[in-house]
């Protein structure tokens, strides 16, 4: 039993002390690093998480509102619209203004 704790305590020291070791022979900033250890990088990287933290946005706001947001000019031109074809029907505008505010809605 004694022999057993001994080769574990033994292989513990070693597996810390084989990284330890490593560790020390790592190369040291700046002068073993290249780029500057790696500096330049950094923005390059951060734009890319934020083009793809964007691009989650995006696909979740499409996903929770497949005809774009609410309020958005899909719908609501089609509602005004067919609320100025309504008036035109009913003649409470004449044919000039109806194309009129139909050509500007549709811009």
């Amino acid at each position: 039993m004694r022999s057993g704790a001994f080769t574990v305590t033994a292989a513990t020291l070693f597996l810390f002390s084989a990284g330890n070791i490593a560790w020390a022979d790592a190369p040291t900033f700046p002068h073993d690093m290249p780029w500057g250890g790696g500096w330049f990088m950094m923005p390059i990287m951060m734009l890319i998480f934020l083009a793809i933290l964007a691009l989650f946005v995006v696909l979740i706001v499409r996903r929770l509102w497949p005809s774009g947001l609410p309020g958005g000019s899909g719908e609501s031109t089609k509602r005004a619209i067919s609320i100025l074809e309504e008036r035109f029907a009913r003649g409470e505008i004449e044919k000039e203004e109806f194309e009129e505010k139909k050509r500007i809605l549709e811009k």
